[in-house]
């Protein structure tokens, strides 16, 4: 659950690296325009002989502690559980007589957050507003004081609380909440907090390719492809009601054909693409999209 941008880029599984190498400054400009950190990943080929591992990564919230505020009002602690599963494989090419080389890898991601208190945990200081909002029960709380900044001063019967704010009062989101909520404890200080879990689902899978053409020659193909979501509770506000469903689509391919020239020389030409498309849809509307794909798409 990241920012937009950010949270599209895909990161293969830790299975199908090779190797990494970071580099944090003195970089040329092929690595873009980017001053922090550059990190260059290069996947797993297959070897002479075949080789396979499947894998399963899974955590809960059962030994976690609940958050310090949700605590204090009462909230009971958030879910926290994560699934990963996946597998390898790769290797000779039947048939091939060792001059193919192949490696196929798959993960998939299933998140539930309710931990994160940055989309998924909201601590508030709330006014003393009434679960019953009406104009008796709110001059009632709040009659003979004005606004943070001033403003006319509301009558004990509450007769003169202008009818939008009444409205607003009163909105309530499709679960049946109020958009404004209501303090959950009396006294000073953080007295509201929301846990409201967020979800990430993700599948990946990369494929390697290497074929020996020839003494001189080796061509090499690498393919990834991942597919993700994310339902962010909090976007753009610090109280329930207000989601965001992101969905991001990453399709990377490099191609490369090495000549040895001589003991001194090779040649080497390489073809890449790569292509990441992501949306972002507020609320009730990112959900349909889910079941009705039919929108416009910010490409990146």
């Amino acid at each position: 659950l990241t920012p937009f941008g950010g949270g599209g880029i895909a990161i293969p599984a830790p299975d199908t690296l090779q190797e990494f190498k970071v580099q944090t400054s003195l970089y040329d400009a092929q690595y873009g325009r980017g001053a922090g950190a550059n990190v260059d990943v290069e996947t797993r080929s297959g070897t002479a002989t075949l080789h396979g591992i499947a894998y399963y990564f899974g955590r809960n919230e059962a030994l976690d502690a609940n958050n310090f505020f949700a605590n204090t009002t009462g909230v009971p602690k958030g879910e926290f559980r994560r699934s990963q599963p996946g597998g390898t494989l790769g290797g000779p090419i039947p048939g091939s007589t060792q001059r193919a080389f192949f490696f196929v890898s798959y993960q998939a991601t299933r998140d539930l957050n309710a931990a994160s208190l940055s989309n998924s945990v909201s601590s508030l200081t709330l006014p003393a507003i009434p679960q019953v909002r009406t104009p008796a029960t709110l001059g009632a709380a709040f009659g003979g004081h004005a606004g943070a900044l001033g403003g006319v001063t509301i009558a004990p019967d509450g007769s003169n609380i202008n009818p939008v704010a009444l409205k607003l009062l009163n909105a309530k989101t499709s679960n049946g909440t109020f958009v404004i909520p209501s303090p959950q404890t009396s006294g000073s200080g953080v007295n509201y907090t929301a846990v409201v879990p967020g979800h990430f689902n993700e599948d990946q899978f990369n494929t390697n390719l290497d074929l020996n053409l020839r003494s001189p020659d080796r061509l090499s193909a690498k393919f990834f492809f991942s597919n993700s979501n994310q339902d962010v509770p909090f976007f753009g506000a610090n109280v329930p009601g207000f989601p965001v469903l992101r969905s991001f689509e990453n399709r990377n391919l490099a191609i490369a054909e090495t000549h040895i020239v001589s003991s001194r020389a090779i040649n080497q030409l390489r073809f890449g693409f790569s292509r990441l498309v992501g949306q972002s849809l507020p609320g009730e509307i990112g959900r349909a999209h889910v079941l009705n794909p039919v929108t416009s798409r910010l490409r990146m």
